[in-house]
C-alpha cells in the first residue's frame, strides 16, 4: 500500500506494476497517475499515460482509500504483420505481400492466435501463371498476399492483381502481345511484360515501397518493385520487394535485392526470394522452374521487463523483447 500525507507529492520511479488489485491511502484530493515511459524503438520514443485502468473509491473517515485493478490492463507494443508474396509466373515476376505495421497497438492479457501466409506458388509449366500468396493475420489484422505473376500464354499474360500486383507476362503474336501488370490493393502495382519486339520479356512484380518496372527495352525483364525496411526486428531490414520478370537476353531483378530475380534465357535460372520477406517469386522464361514467393512473418516488441509474454522466438536488442513468427503459433501475454 502507497500512503499520501496532505500536500505532499511522492514520486515512485522503476515500480513494475503487475496484474493485480493496488490499494493507496492518502486525503481526498489525492490525484494518482501512472506513467509508463516507453523504450525508443526502430520509429520513436513514445511517452504514454497509462489509463486504461478503473478507480474505485470508498470512504473512509476524512480520507479515501483508493483502489486501482490492473487485471484487464493493455500495454502499447509495436508490431509487423506481412502477407505473403506471390509466385512468379512463366514470365512476369510475383508482387509482395501487404505490410500492417503500428507502434500504438494495445495488447492485452490473453492469448492471440498467429497466421503466417504462405507464400504463391511459382507456375509450374511453361505457360502458366503465378499463384497470390496467402493472408497473414493477427488479432483482427489481416495482410493480404501478394498477385502471382503473368504467363507465355494468349489468355493467362496478364498479371493478378494482390496487395501488390504480379508482372504482367507476354505473348509473340496478337495484339496485344504485352500482357498487363496486375493492381496493387494496398501497395503498388506490377509493370508490364512485352513480347512484341524481337525478343519477350515479363514486368517486375510491384513491391510495398514502389511500383514494378515495365519492360522497356527488347528481350529486358522489368525489376521488382522495391520493399520497405524496418528496425523491429533490431536491426534495419527490407521487407516485401516484388519479384522480377524474365528476358531474354537481360534478367530482371527482385526489389531491394530480396525479391526473387527473373530468369534469363538460357541461363541463370529465376531465384527465389529472401524467406519470410512478403516478397515476389521470379518469373521463368517459358519454363518449368519460375519461384515461389516467400512467406510473410509477424514480429512484435516491447521494452524488456515491461510484460511478460511468450510465443515465436524470443530475442533481445536494444532494451526491447522481441517475439518472431516465422510459421503460425500462438502469442501469449501473461503479465
Amino acid at each position: 500500500m502507497a500512503v499520501f500525507p496532505n500536500n505532499e507529492a511522492l514520486l515512485f520511479t522503476n515500480w513494475l506494476l503487475t496484474p493485480g488489485r493496488f490499494r493507496f491511502s492518502g486525503p481526498r484530493k489525492a490525484i494518482i497517475q501512472f506513467v509508463q515511459i516507453a523504450a525508443a524503438t526502430s520509429s520513436s520514443t513514445t511517452n504514454n499515460i497509462w489509463n486504461n485502468f478503473n478507480m474505485i473509491t470508498a470512504p473512509l473517515y476524512s480520507r479515501y482509500r483508493q483502489y486501482v485493478d490492473l487485471t484487464n490492463t493493455t500495454f502499447t507494443v509495436e508490431f509487423l504483420l506481412i502477407g505473403g508474396g506471390g509466385g512468379g509466373g512463366s514470365f512476369g515476376g510475383g508482387g509482395a505481400g501487404e505490410i500492417i505495421y503500428t507502434n500504438l497497438y494495445g495488447l492485452s492479457i490473453g492469448t492471440f492466435p498467429v497466421v503466417i501466409g504462405a507464400g504463391g506458388t511459382g507456375s509450374p509449366t511453361s505457360m502458366g501463371i503465378g499463384t497470390n500468396g496467402n493472408n497473414s493475420t493477427f488479432d483482427t489484422s489481416i495482410a493480404t498476399g501478394g498477385g502471382g505473376g503473368g504467363a507465355f500464354s494468349t489468355t493467362l499474360k496478364n498479371g493478378l492483381n494482390g496487395a501488390c500486383g504480379g508482372g504482367g507476362g507476354c505473348w509473340v503474336s496478337g495484339s496485344p502481345a504485352f500482357g498487363t501488370g496486375g493492381l496493387g490493393l494496398s501497395g503498388f502495382n506490377g509493370g508490364d511484360g512485352d513480347g512484341s519486339g524481337i525478343g519477350t520479356a515479363g514486368g517486375g512484380g510491384g513491391g510495398f515501397g514502389g511500383v514494378g518496372l515495365p519492360v522497356t527495352a527488347i528481350a529486358t525483364g522489368g525489376n521488382g518493385g522495391a520493399g520497405v525496411s524496418y528496425s523491429i526486428s533490431g536491426v534495419p531490414t527490407f521487407y516485401a520487394g516484388g519479384g522480377g520478370g524474365a528476358g531474354g537476353t537481360t534478367k530482371g531483378l527482385g526489389g531491394s535485392g530480396i525479391g526473387g530475380n527473373g530468369a534469363k534465357y538460357p541461363t541463370p535460372s529465376p531465384t527465389v526470394p529472401t524467406a519470410n520477406t512478403g516478397s515476389g517469386g521470379g518469373g521463368s522464361y517459358a519454363s518449368t522452374d519460375a519461384t515461389n514467393g516467400a512467406d510473410g512473418v509477424f514480429i512484435l516488441s516491447y521494452p524488456t521487463g515491461s510484460i511478460v509474454c511468450t510465443g515465436g522466438t524470443i530475442t533481445t536488442s536494444g532494451g526491447n523483447t522481441i517475439h518472431t513468427f516465422n510459421a503460425n503459433g500462438t502469442l501469449t501475454r501473461i503479465s
